[in-house]
């Protein structure tokens, strides 16, 4: 895990308890792998009085972050011409929304709306998606 760092000067860590925020903190060094296991000294200079409590403290370190709206992945479609998009009820009719797809998880996907879009055919937050149904199209009515 300690070669994922490269050659980052900077991590993010995120603690198990005793501290309720991410922190940002400077690589110090990277010791030889021994074992199968490395050092990784770190060092900060924000929330001190918070994190000199922590040194004996599982903590996850955040390689990535990604932005996005989580939409369970059983409502990802792909339309006729190829497009990735959520299928939505609007009113009573079933509307495709575009999206770009930022990441994948377990059970969900993370999306982004087309920007290049507006009104009714932009995915925005609280939008009821269609998970399970077939022969959709847009317009369709829903009952």
């Amino acid at each position: 895990q300690a070669a994922q760092l490269g050659k980052r000067t900077h991590v993010t860590f995120r603690f198990a308890k005793g501290l309720n925020r991410d922190v940002d903190m400077t690589v110090v060094k990277i010791t030889k792998s021994e074992n199968g296991q490395s050092v990784l000294i770190l060092s900060c200079d924000r929330y001190l009085s918070e994190t000199t409590l922590l040194r004996n403290q599982s903590a996850d370190l955040i390689l990535r972050t990604y932005t996005g709206l989580r939409v369970n992945a059983n409502a990802l479609r792909v339309n006729e011409e190829g497009e990735s998009g959520i299928y939505c009820v609007i009113g009573a009719t079933a509307r495709f929304k575009p999206v770009t797809v930022v990441y994948e998880g377990d059970g969900y996907v993370l999306v982004k709306p087309r920007e290049d879009l507006s009104g009714t055919t932009m995915l925005r937050p609280g939008d009821q998606a269609i998970t399970s149904a077939g022969d959709l199209f847009d317009g369709k009515v829903i009952s």
